[in-house]
């Protein structure tokens, strides 16, 4: 009952300068909101949460870091004509920022202190993300007043898009940690793995549901909460390398 109020309503002032506004607005909440719950539930897994501040200033690093991929991105479409090769641009685009984005606002910082902490913070600027992308993606049907796409388009990110950059992020996370005791050298080794395991399964998991592996995006979607099992099997174990 109240989605179609809502509609109602917002279809009612369709003509008014506000509606632009307003539709930003539900755009935003819609694309934050789910994420925050993929991040309470990952905060969880840490049995010594983040301080929230650092949390803070790594969703919104990740979340700035959409208007430099999205100019990058655009950039690379007019220059690589493949698809598979232009998603896989995307990907390191995409994952390269992400990171940048979790080391300049934490991952150099003294709080950075337990081998867990780097996967916990690539994790939250990869949400920081995917909250921003998936609000460009649902304002479109939301100005046209096509609310039940907006709500389908929201749905299917949660569940599928932002699950990706959750385990990709997740696999530089796990390198950070890895390399956590590491001398510089091999840390860099260890960033540097990461990355390109991030990029990769980046890549493949998003091709995986453009070209719908076994002719349902059902079935790509197997491929994604595999890698939600497997994330969750390595948050256990990282729980247990010691700190010093």
């Amino acid at each position: 009952m109240a989605i179609p109020l809502v509609a109602q309503f917002l279809n009612g002032i369709h003509n008014y300068p506000s509606y632009l506004a307003l539709s930003a607005l539900l755009a935003i909440a819609a694309g934050i909101g789910p994420v925050l719950v993929w991040l309470w539930i990952w905060e969880h897994e840490d049995k010594h949460p983040e301080p929230a501040k650092l949390v803070t200033y790594a969703f919104i690093g990740g979340a700035l870091g959409v208007f430099v991929a999205l100019p990058l991105e655009s950039l690379t479409s007019n220059i690589f004509t493949t698809i598979p090769l232009t998603i896989l641009v995307w990907a390191a685009i995409e994952e390269a920022i992400k990171y940048s984005a979790a080391y300049i606002t934490t991952l150099w910082r003294a709080e950075n202190d337990e081998p867990i902490d780097g996967m916990m913070y690539m994790i939250t600027a990869a949400l920081g993300f995917s909250a921003v992308e998936n609000a460009f993606f649902i304002i479109s049907p939301i100005i046209h007043g096509n609310f039940h796409l907006a709500i389908a388009l929201g749905i299917n990110r949660f569940f599928g898009a932002t699950v990706i950059h959750i385990i990709a992020s997740a696999a530089v996370g796990y390198a950070l940690a890895l390399g956590f005791h590491k001398p510089p050298a091999k840390r860099t080794f260890y960033t540097t793995l990461g990355l390109c395991t991030a990029i990769v399964l980046h890549a493949a998991l998003d091709l995986s549901i453009l070209y719908s592996i076994g002719g349902s995006e059902i079935d790509s979607l197997y491929f994604i909460w595999i890698g939600v099992i497997a994330l969750i099997l390595i948050f256990e174990r990282i729980k247990h390398l010691k700190t010093t």
